[in-house]
């Protein structure tokens, strides 16, 4: 048995489906563990928090085109507040001193708590954001708000919805043609699952936290991209979000990516559905993991040993 049998073998359930991709020197593996559902590589998984990556190369692909610069601030785009000072560099990278998230979610979620961010939009986010500063910006803090806020931001400076600009400016330089920022129900989209109870989708009006839907086959084209930024038509904004820029207790973090040792990765989670994508420019390896279940527990111990760290 191989390391990705091993690995099917630990996350495996009866009831959920398992889809697991490993890219070593450019070769690509690829296992799925069929569960209630019918599972292709094309199958559509929602990614949570693996969103974030995609909305901090969004990022950079922008300052590139001169959009918006790092230094760019909330108050560059939305006007003067309290918060105005903060830079898009700084939600990116999980400095900018807000919250894990907005206090003003908690009305909105504890009416919809098995979809909660269903009713929160860009106005209740932007009465967030101008209600208070709500700390010193310089350490790293994880900040779902402030990646809402970022999305919401390059949303604004480009004058363009954030699904569609998302979608033409990353997912599809990248060949990522499964993925969707808008959710839709067709064939490849899965349900998911906690425990072993179908849940709803989580439908995310300011998705650039965790809105993004995609298949095993369009998360092997984002961390092959990684690995070989030259072969996509946005290599230099995908090296600028590997540069290395604050320190945590837990390792140092880029833009959009958690690093530890010589591996950056993030993870995911959603109601229903679990994910990981990690890679290491060293040893030219990376590793994506999806399943339509609960992140409970969370498949990153899989993730990095899989990635030998």
């Amino acid at each position: 048995m191989d390391l990705l049998d091993e690995a099917i073998q630990d996350l495996r359930e009866p009831r959920f489906g398992v889809a697991i991709a490993m890219v070593r020197d450019g070769e690509v593996e690829v296992r799925l563990s069929e569960g209630a559902d019918a599972l292709s590589s094309r199958s559509r998984f929602e990614i949570g928090s693996v969103t974030k990556p995609l909305t901090a190369l969004l990022l950079a692909v922008l300052a590139e085109d001169g959009v918006v610069a790092l230094e760019t601030t909330v108050g560059d785009v939305l006007g003067p507040g309290p918060n105005g000072a903060v830079t898009l560099e700084q939600l990116a990278i999980h400095t900018s001193g807000l919250p894990r998230l907005p206090p003003n979610l908690m009305v909105n979620a504890s009416l919809t708590p098995d979809n909660p961010y269903s009713t929160y939009g860009s106005e209740d986010l932007c009465e967030a954001v101008g209600q208070e500063a709500y700390g010193s910006p310089g350490s790293v803090a994880y900040s779902n708000f402030g990646l809402m806020l970022l999305g919401h931001l390059l949303a604004v400076a480009a004058g363009e919805p954030f699904a569609p600009l998302l979608t033409q400016r990353v997912l599809e330089p990248l060949g990522m043609s499964g993925a969707t920022v808008d959710g839709g129900e067709d064939a490849d989209r899965l349900p998911g699952y906690a425990g072993n109870q179908p849940v709803p989708h989580w439908d995310q009006p300011l998705p650039g936290a965790g809105g993004v839907e995609a298949s095993i086959d369009d998360m092997v084209a984002f961390v092959r991209a990684q690995l070989e930024p030259d072969r996509t038509l946005i290599g230099a904004a995908i090296r600028s979000t590997h540069a290395l820029r604050a320190e945590d207790a837990g390792g140092t973090v880029s833009l959009g990516w958690h690093w530890r040792g010589p591996a950056a990765w993030h993870n995911g989670g959603t109601g229903g559905f679990s994910s990981f994508a990690g890679f290491r420019p060293d040893t030219a390896t990376a590793v994506v993991i999806l399943a339509n279940r609960a992140p409970e527990p969370p498949p990153d111990r899989i993730g990095f040993r899989l990635l030998d760290v």
